[in-house]
C-alpha cells in the first residue's frame, strides 16, 4: 500500500506528513539508503498525490507504473499519538478526524505492464504488502527471472485463494504475530525464510533449506520508545539492505543461514534506533543516513549474549544512548523536525 501518512497528535493537530503505507515506507526507506524504486499502484489526481509523488521524485524512483485517476481519491491514513508510557504509542485509523470521512486503501485495477516495460526495471527486489491480483502477475513474472520476492502482508484480506498465491509465490514472508492469525492452514512449504515479528519481545524465523527450527532474536531494548509505528518496516528495509551490501548480486539461494541471521540483526537495530523519535520514518527525517547506518552497523556488531541482542548487553545500551541523544538534539534545535505545526487541524478535503 502507498498512501499518505498524516500523524496527529493527542489533540488530534498536525505534527507531520509524508508518504506512508508498508510499501511506501520500506520504498522510501531503501530510497533514502540508496536504492531505486519503481512503485506501482493508483493514486488519484489529488493533493495527497502530488505530496506523494513529489517525496518519490526527490528519491528519484521511477514513476511510469504510477496510474493518476479523478476517480480513486489518494487513500490517507490518520495516525493518532497516544502517550506512550502507556504502553501503546499510536493507532491508525482511514477516517478524517474532523468530518469522519474514509479515504481506504484499494486494490489496483491495472493491467500488468507488458514484458518491455518490466525488462527495463530489472529489479532485485519485489516488495508485495497486500496479496493483489496485479501484485501476484508481477512477482510470478520476476520470480522467473530469479529476482527475490518479499511478502509482508498485515493481514490474509477478503480472498483466501489470492493470499494462497502470493505465498505461492514469495520467497521470504514476514508479518507480525498480533496482526496476523495462524497460518497453519495455508501451504508455506515453498517459502525460503519466514519471520514473524513480536514487537518488544523480537522475532523468530527460520529457513527450511536451511535448518528446520525456528530461530528466535530478541529484540534491543531502547532506552526511550516514543513511537513504534514503522518499526517493522525499518526492519524489512535494513534486512534488505544489508544483504544486497554484503552481496549486491543476491539472490533467494545465495541466502545463507549467517548472513540471514546479521541482516535481521541489521534490521532490528534500525527498528529500535527509529522507535525513539516520533512518525514511521522520522529517523531518515531528523539523522544523516551515513550517521544513521554507522548506529546500526555498531549495533549490530555489539557484543551479543548468547547470539541474541538481549537487555543488559552494556556495549549494546551505550549505542542506543548516543542514538536518543542525538535525536533528541535534533528535536530541540528549531532548525530540525519535519512539517511540524502545533496549532494546526487538517481535513481530508484539503488534501
Amino acid at each position: 500500500m502507498i498512501a499518505l501518512d498524516i500523524v496527529l497528535d493527542s489533540d488530534k493537530k498536525l505534527l507531520n506528513y509524508g508518504l506512508g503505507g508498508s510499501a511506501g515506507n520500506v520504498l522510501s526507506i531503501l530510497g533514502s539508503l540508496g536504492w531505486s524504486s519503481s512503485p506501482i499502484g493508483k493514486l488519484g489526481c489529488d493533493v495527497a498525490a502530488e505530496i506523494i509523488l513529489n517525496e518519490f521524485r526527490r528519491l528519484k524512483a521511477n514513476l511510469d507504473l504510477i496510474v493518476q485517476e479523478h476517480s480513486s481519491p489518494t487513500p490517507v491514513i490518520y495516525q493518532h499519538q497516544l502517550d506512550w508510557q502507556s504502553g501503546r504509542t499510536h493507532k491508525f485509523s482511514f477516517a478524517c478526524p474532523i468530518c469522519g470521512v474514509k479515504r481506504p486503501w484499494q486494490a489496483p485495477n491495472i493491467d500488468l505492464p507488458p514484458p518491455e516495460v518490466l525488462d527495463a526495471i530489472q529489479p532485485n527486489v519485489v516488495y508485495m504488502d497486500r496479496a493483489t491480483t496485479l501484485g501476484i502477475q508481477i512477482a510470478q513474472y520476476y520470480k522467473e527471472r530469479n529476482v527475490m520476492i518479499f511478502f509482508e502482508p498485515s493481514e490474509v484480506g477478503n480472498d483466501p485463494d489470492l493470499f494462497r498465491q502470493a505465498l505461492a509465490v514469495a520467497d521470504m514472508v514476514k508479518y507480525a504475530d498480533d496482526r496476523l492469525e495462524d497460518l497453519e492452514v495455508y501451504d508455506r512449504s515453498k517459502i525460503f525464510v519466514e519471520i514473524c515479528t513480536k514487537g518488544s519481545a523480537g522475532l523468530y524465523f527460520r529457513a527450511p533449506s536451511l535448518a528446520s527450527d525456528w530461530i528466535e532474536l530478541d529484540a534491543y531494548s531502547a532506552p526511550s520508545v516514543i513511537d513504534t509505528s514503522g518499526a517493522g518496516d525499518w526492519c524489512t528495509s535494513g534486512l534488505l539492505y544489508y544483504l544486497f551490501k554484503k552481496d549486491p548480486s543476491c539472490t533467494i539461494s545465495r541466502v545463507t543461514y549467517n548472513r540471514l541471521n546479521e541482516a535481521l540483526r541489521f534490521g532490528q537495530a534500525l527498528s529500535a534506533l527509529n522507535c525513539m523519535s516520533t512518525g514511521a520514518r522520522s529517523l531518515i527525517n531528523t539523522l544523516h543516513t551515513k550517521t544513521i547506518n554507522k548506529l546500526a552497523e555498531d549495533l549490530q556488531q555489539a557484543k551479543l549474549v548468547n547470539g541474541s541482542p538481549l537487555e543488559g548487553n552494556i556495549e549494546a545500551e551505550m549505542i542506543l544512548r548516543e542514538g536518543w541523544s542525538k535525536l533528541l538534539s535534533r528535536r530541540l534545535n528549531p532548525k530540525a523536525g519535519n512539517r511540524s505545526s502545533r496549532d494546526y487541524r487538517i481535513c481530508h478535503t484539503m488534501l
